[in-house]
């Protein structure tokens, strides 16, 4: 996956349907990094496969906010299979991956 969506927290059902479509749930670790981010910057998750890998429950994947320069932590709480989801790219090719 190469796209994310961070937010200061997720309904349940939101979160699934990023999941499935193979985008990132990222939730503010510190929700003053909120308040930091300009409409128009460009913020980039470096190593974002490796980040995703090594998720586990509460693994923080860090953002690099390019236009602003500097980096913050996000936090991805995702089972195993959601992980694996996300790494297929989504439901639909986690599914062909498995059937």
């Amino acid at each position: 996956s190469d796209k994310g969506v961070i937010a200061v927290s997720f309904a349940r059902i939101h979160m699934a349907n990023l999941i499935n479509n193979g985008i990132l749930p990222l939730t503010f670790a510190d929700a003053a990094d909120y308040e930091k981010i300009n409409m128009l910057d460009e913020l980039v998750i470096e190593n974002a496969r490796e980040q995703v890998e090594a998720a586990a429950t509460g693994k923080t994947v860090v953002i690099t906010n390019k236009t602003q320069g500097y980096s913050f932590e996000t936090e991805l709480v995702i089972s195993d299979r959601q992980k694996d989801m996300l790494l297929a790219g989504g439901l639909l090719n986690y599914t062909k991956e498995n059937a």
